[in-house]
């Protein structure tokens, strides 16, 4: 599943008690493998064990989230492309597991309680210098048109035009009203509020038209 020199970077992230760095791209490969096994037995009608499934789920999902953490923690650190591509290969592999228990395509999703699997790995590729990876997980990004949450459509949309390379698309899009954060629920307010301030900062001319307000 990985080159020579992409499974010497993943070898690189950061340690952490009871992982074989060693083994981790392989430990990966395997995890991937079991994935793609466990799609084509339920094509051609075969059960399988969705409880493995889950822990699996549970076990790469703690791998990206701690690797996630050195990143956003640690931004001079050395190991960061590391960690933040280890981060991005749990992820991606994590959403791919879902879809096998959810088989509708899940919408992406920012909010209150987090990022969806998706749009955290398009995003750490990116932070590793991976941008072919990114813009492969970029095309399973997509908002929920018909959810009430324009300002986090707009930034879901604006991070997927970043990953294509389309900065032309950012820059020539419109920005939702300030008053599109509102929101009953005070988490869900601040949470938008933020996502809100992230998608000004994509666009200069939106910095200087809404901070002047």
């Amino acid at each position: 599943m990985f080159d020579p020199s992409t499974a010497t970077l993943i070898r690189s992230a950061p340690p952490l008690d009871d992982l074989d760095r060693d083994n981790l791209p392989d430990q990966l490969s395997e995890t991937y493998s079991k994935i793609v096994t466990t799609r084509l037995r339920l094509r051609s009608g075969e059960g399988v064990d969705t409880d493995e499934l889950e822990t699996m789920i549970a076990d790469t999902r703690r791998l990206a989230f701690t690797n996630e953490a050195f990143v956003s923690a640690s931004p001079d650190r050395d190991d960061r492309a590391a960690a933040a591509f280890v981060a991005a290969t749990a992820h991606q592999l994590v959403f791919n597991a879902q879809r096998i228990l959810t088989p509708d395509t899940p919408f992406s999703s920012l909010d209150a309680r987090g990022v969806s699997p998706d749009i955290s790995a398009m995003l750490l590729f990116l932070v590793a210098e991976a941008s072919a990876d990114a813009g492969e997980m970029a095309q399973w990004v997509s908002p929920e048109q018909e959810a009430d949450n324009p300002v986090e459509n707009a930034l879901i949309l604006a991070l997927r035009n970043l990953s294509f390379g389309r900065l032309r698309a950012i820059t020539r899009s419109d920005l939702p009203p300030k008053s599109a954060v509102r929101r009953p629920n005070p988490a869900d307010a601040a949470s938008s509020a933020l996502y809100f301030t992230l998608l000004v900062t994509t666009h200069p001319f939106w910095s200087l038209s809404v901070f002047r307000c």
